[in-house]
């Protein structure tokens, strides 16, 4: 699967199915999902049977397209930012798997803050949304954070006034 941005805003599926008799098709997955306009580019996961596609929606809010199934794949979108109650981004999140199933997504907000969204299901939300920079009394921040999951603990890394920042 590759995954794109069109010029309009649209997040694109190319896959390699055969389906039509073509060797690659291309599935409108935005159009699909809800309609939903994206900006800059998304960070995809697989998490069991599905495809998870997270990105900054034209609103500034965190954005998942999920696609199960195979072939004729439905896809929905979900709003993040506010299915957490946490911020609009200020550009591309990163997504990283952690075990099987705990979805961590990182991304940066316009105030230069780095937010961490995850699928924990505290505070009666099935999303939580963490500011990292206020828990850990880091330095705003800037650009796309780039995130790893390093032995039991996750690391983000982020441009802060042109040094490299590391998050634990």
């Amino acid at each position: 699967y590759v995954f794109a941005r069109t010029s309009s805003g649209g997040l694109v599926e190319f896959t390699n199915d055969g389906t039509g008799s073509k060797l690659w098709n291309a599935i409108d997955v935005s159009a699909e999902a809800g309609g939903m306009a994206i900006e800059g580019d998304g960070s995809i996961l697989v998490v069991g049977s599905t495809l998870d596609v997270f990105a900054q929606g034209a609103n500034g809010d965190l954005i998942e397209f999920s696609g199960t199934g195979t072939g004729g794949r439905s896809w929905v979108e979900s709003d993040l930012s506010q299915a957490s109650g946490g911020p609009a981004l200020s550009g591309s999140p990163t997504a990283v798997l952690y075990g099987q199933s705990s979805i961590h997504v990182y991304g940066a907000t316009p105030a230069g803050h780095l937010f961490e969204f995850v699928n924990d299901g505290q505070a009666g939300r099935p999303w939580g949304a963490y500011d990292l920079t206020v828990e850990a009394a880091g330095p705003s921040i800037s650009g796309q954070p780039s995130a790893i999951v390093y032995g039991p603990t996750v690391h983000a890394y982020v441009n802060a006034s042109g040094h490299v920042i590391e998050f634990v």
